[in-house]
């Protein structure tokens, strides 16, 4: 089975969200992939496959503190998962 999971970090609380949520987690598990594993890659500059403006994109990110994009193959079947983590402000006029 070929899929796509799109994962946001920090979770979205709205109810069609957790669909989504429930429905790519199942996905990981299902090709047997370490979440844990693919956000400490994310975390350590490892994005992945994404194309170059992404990759700068994130670079810049990691300095400003913006979100980041990173996408990784797993299982055997072609699969990938996207992870996007969002950035958290607090106490300023972004959230």
């Amino acid at each position: 089975m070929q899929g796509a999971a799109v994962l946001r970090w920090p979770p979205h609380s709205s109810p069609s969200d957790s669909w989504w949520q429930r429905r790519d987690i199942s996905l990981l598990a299902d090709a047997h992939a370490d979440l844990a594993e693919l956000l400490a890659r994310q975390q350590g500059g490892d994005w992945g496959e994404v194309v170059p403006e992404d990759a700068r994109e994130n670079q810049l990110s990691v300095r400003e503190g913006f979100r980041m994009l990173s996408s990784y193959p797993i299982g055997k079947d072609g699969a990938k998962v996207w992870i996007i983590t969002e950035a958290q402000f607090h106490g300023d006029a972004r959230g």
